[in-house]
């Protein structure tokens, strides 16, 4: 998922001025002329490039997290069903809802209070293609936050969460083991890492408590976005059990901060050591 905000140029980029145009008077006239112009937009856009298209939807829903504005481009995919009465089979073609082939979603309430939250309030879905350099000039941004970003903000919420909790170091482990299986496997499927999974894998009892957590801090992250292997990494363990007596244990996350290793001189030294470890070594 990218998130990102509108452009300033609204002459260049008039797409914001239909949605605020429709949200002013909540029609069905309204949403209809905004979808006519906004699809012949998006047309003009897509030409000139090899884009296949697809069938394209507008939407204006509420959910728990919200109320949105989202356009999402869809695939047709021919299906093979039974007529019910004489049982003969015959082909159809569907929209493949279960796979959005791209698509982007706006929070109307964050992008109404932007000026006080100063908070990403559009979101783009990668879906089974990568985002397009037409489907951001139809829809007019400015900058984007990628896998990279959403990773680093999910890693601190995280820690966050687990702070104000007051999990034990044991308890993190475990669940830092959890959250990052799950992490792994989502990008071994080149899938989604979905945040109401992992406030499921936190704590089944009460699975929405980290997702609850987010919206109480307003934190920026999205429901869903796509992981960045290196900085999923970091909810890892390090273990090492060597022959020779010598056994190590550490966060990932803290090599090449407290823990750094010389490839040089084939040294591994750590910094800043608690009064416990001082204590324990000087026994």
């Amino acid at each position: 998922t990218i998130k990102c905000d509108f452009h300033d140029d609204q002459n260049e980029y008039p797409y914001q001025g239909w949605v605020n145009d429709y949200l002013n008077s909540l029609t069905d006239k309204s949403f209809y002329n905004y979808s006519i112009k906004s699809m012949e937009r998006l047309a003009e856009k897509m030409q000139d490039t090899n884009a296949t298209g697809g069938s394209v939807l507008f939407l204006h829903y509420k959910n728990h997290q919200g109320e949105f504005i989202s356009t999402v481009i869809l695939h047709e995919e021919k299906r093979h069903g039974l007529e019910e009465i004489s049982g003969e089979m015959f082909e159809a073609t569907v929209l493949g809802v279960d796979d959005i082939y791209m698509g982007f979603y706006l929070n109307i309430e964050k992008w109404r209070n932007k000026d006080q939250t100063n908070h990403n309030y559009l979101s783009f879905v990668r879906g089974t293609k990568v985002l397009r350099e037409y489907f951001f000039t139809f829809v007019g941004i400015t900058d984007k936050i990628g896998s990279e970003q959403s990773s680093k903000l999910f890693r601190k919420t995280i820690k966050d969460f687990f702070k104000e909790k007051q999990y034990t170091a044991n308890e993190i482990k475990d669940l830092n083991s959890k959250i990052y299986e799950y992490c792994h496997a989502q990008n071994k499927k080149k899938e989604n890492i979905f945040t109401e999974h992992i406030s499921c894998l936190i704590n089944p009892e009460n699975p929405n408590e980290y997702m609850q957590f987010l919206v109480k801090n307003d934190c920026l992250l999205s429901c869903e976005f796509r992981g960045d292997s290196a900085v999923l990494k970091k909810f890892k363990t390090f273990k090492y059990r060597g022959k020779d007596g010598l056994n190590i244990e550490f966060n990932r996350e803290l090599l090449g901060d407290r823990i750094i290793y010389d490839s040089k001189g084939n040294n591994l030294l750590i910094t800043n050591l608690s009064q416990d470890l001082v204590d324990l070594i000087n026994e």
